[in-house]
């Protein structure tokens, strides 16, 4: 799923100069492959960053379908993207403020 966002990512022109980001997103994956809900939990207050995240994740559905015995009928995603940063840098003094930690995967 990760890789597939990711060739589905086109990284806005401003990334280019630097500007630090982090953005959270979360989503319903549904039984069959498909997006529901995408929305954004947390914005890196840089629109076009935000906008290229959740673009991302439209332009890459429908993903593999859930398992055949998966007992629910959708699953919760949530991703955090992160421009010009690690993530072991998200914790740092630079890092933006607004933003709380990084959700587990």
């Amino acid at each position: 799923m990760i890789r597939k966002i990711k060739r589905n990512w086109e990284i806005p022109k401003l990334a280019h100069y630097g500007m630090k980001g982090r953005l959270v997103v979360r989503f319903f994956l549904m039984k069959d492959g498909r997006v529901e809900g995408l929305r954004l939990l947390v914005s890196s207050g840089i629109p076009p960053y935000d906008n290229a995240s959740l673009q991302a994740i439209r332009n890459s559905s429908p993903f593999r379908p859930l398992p055949a015995d998966f007992p629910n009928p959708r699953e919760g995603v949530t991703i955090t993207f992160l421009y010009n940063m690690r993530p072991e840098d998200v914790d740092k003094p630079d890092a933006p403020k607004d933003a709380p930690p990084l959700l587990p995967r």
